[in-house]
């Protein structure tokens, strides 16, 4: 069994490395449009993330929505929010025979990667944020991280820094329980490479949110949600002190009770033992509830 050094720094390669930082980013100065509408030449520049202008012709009238730009909010999604920066909004006349109109947003996560969502799935902020991650007084709840590891479980398959990438089909990595059969595969191909045990903790963070949010997403029978190591303690400190604090307790799914499951520790198991430690298996026992 490998052993972790310094648990201390891997879980702050969690929360400052891999997407879930303690504190929001400055507003950018450049990249972002306001007061008008995106052209192609601007997403070329990456002054946008998006135009209504395709290949020389428009989709459809398109004008700004008049919001503050850049500013900060939180992206609505699966009973989750993730912080983000939102950079363009536009409100799109789609045209043809059924005619849509669509309020269409532009942001960027904080570990940088650009996406579209509607409007309405954005909680605006404006230019002054709220704490990111506030510390858990005495009688909370476990602090919810599953923004942080739903944005964890993309980077997992979207981020070329993803050890042994190109052992991945991201065609096949859709949140399906049946999608963890291609992560044995990954697990498989990668557990060997020497050059594994200097990537091992971003391994087992990325690939164990990722077989974590398809439990999350899957699971008909318990709400699962995300908790750090210091929301594990709080909620079951003499179950905590005996997994001990490493990458694989960096983070655990937690039903509000009782319940705890522990993706990363699976994924830790894979890579040290093999095929005997089959994620998908794995998610499926924890999905029948079987006593």
């Amino acid at each position: 069994m490998r052993k972790q050094a310094c648990a201390a720094l891997l879980i702050i390669a969690f929360l400052a490395t891999e997407a879930a930082t303690e504190e929001w980013p400055p507003l950018p100065k450049q990249g972002f449009i306001s007061g008008r509408v995106a052209t192609p030449a601007d997403v070329a520049a990456g002054k946008a993330v998006f135009s209504a202008a395709v290949g020389g012709g428009a989709v459809g009238k398109s004008t700004p929505i008049r919001i503050q730009i850049p500013q900060y909010a939180y992206y609505k999604e699966d009973g989750t929010k993730s912080p983000v920066i939102v950079l363009q909004a536009e409100r799109v006349d789609i045209q043809g025979a059924k005619a849509v109109q669509m309020t269409s947003v532009g942001a960027v996560r904080l570990d940088g990667q650009k996406f579209i969502g509607l409007l309405t799935s954005f909680e605006l902020l404006g230019r002054t944020p709220p704490p990111l991650l506030p510390s858990a007084s005495p009688g909370q709840a476990p602090k919810d991280q599953t923004p942080a590891l739903s944005d964890l479980s993309h980077m997992f398959f979207e981020h070329q820094a993803t050890f042994g990438r190109q052992h991945l089909d991201r065609r096949r990595l859709d949140f399906s329980v049946e999608s963890l059969k291609h992560v044995n595969e990954y697990l498989e191909a990668i557990r060997k490479d020497k050059d594994v045990e200097k990537n091992w903790t971003r391994v087992v963070l990325r690939a164990g949110a990722y077989v974590g949010e398809v439990i999350r997403k899957n699971d008909k029978k318990v709400q699962w949600r995300w908790i750090d190591h210091e929301g594990f303690t709080q909620a079951e400190p003499k179950l905590s002190e005996s997994f001990g604090k490493t990458v694989a307790t960096a983070a655990v799914l937690y039903d509000g009770n009782k319940g705890f499951v522990f993706p990363l520790a699976k994924v830790e198991k894979y890579l040290n033992n093999g095929a005997e430690d089959d994620v998908y298996f794995f998610a499926q026992v924890i999905m029948s509830h079987e006593k």
